[in-house]
């Protein structure tokens, strides 16, 4: 199970939370593939994470008042190099909180040799750091945006229940 497939499950089981993916929002506003999005050159991939808030609040039009879980990536791996997903892009979306879900590398290439989509080929060791990268920006948005940032590992059977529960619970306190 990976996050697109954990943020489904949940919303299948909370029906009044909205769900859409970065990629479907950018789709959305730029009308091209995703695949197209991902692998442009960085500049491009970049100027792109500045349409994430307004295509946010067109996707919410009618439903501003639901709550939404919005599948999408820290870095973004375009083939070529790892491009941080700008913060001003993520305060755009004006976010509640964040959950960063981590998987072994062992699983992410096992599910990419097994994925009908486009995706860069990488070593365990290159994923593994990327998702050190990753954290490290998810880490970053926390603390500049004042945000609960929980984190979970996804295996086969990842749920993310309990860390969104947690996350909630964390955004009351403060």
């Amino acid at each position: 199970m990976g996050k697109s497939t954990a943020c489904a499950s949940y919303v299948a089981r909370h029906p009044s939370v909205l769900h859409t993916s970065a990629g479907a929002l950018l789709q959305a506003a730029k009308n091209i593939d995703s695949a197209i999005l991902r692998t442009d050159v960085a500049g491009n991939v970049l100027q792109n994470q500045n349409l994430l808030g307004e295509a946010l609040r067109h996707f919410r039009l009618g439903r501003e008042t639901s709550d939404v879980l919005i599948d999408a990536h820290s870095v973004i791996d375009n083939d070529h190099e790892l491009i941080e997903v700008p913060v001003d892009a993520v305060r755009a979306m004006s976010p509640d909180g964040l959950v960063l879900l981590e998987a072994p590398p062992e699983l992410v290439m096992e599910r990419r040799r097994k994925d009908t989509r486009l995706r860069p080929s990488r070593t365990a060791e290159e994923l593994q750091f990327q998702t050190g990268v990753a954290r490290r920006v998810c880490e970053s948005y926390a603390s500049e945006l004042a945000l609960p940032l929980e984190i979970g590992t996804v295996m086969h059977d990842g749920d993310l229940e309990v860390l969104i529960q947690r996350m909630i619970s964390r955004r009351r306190i403060s």
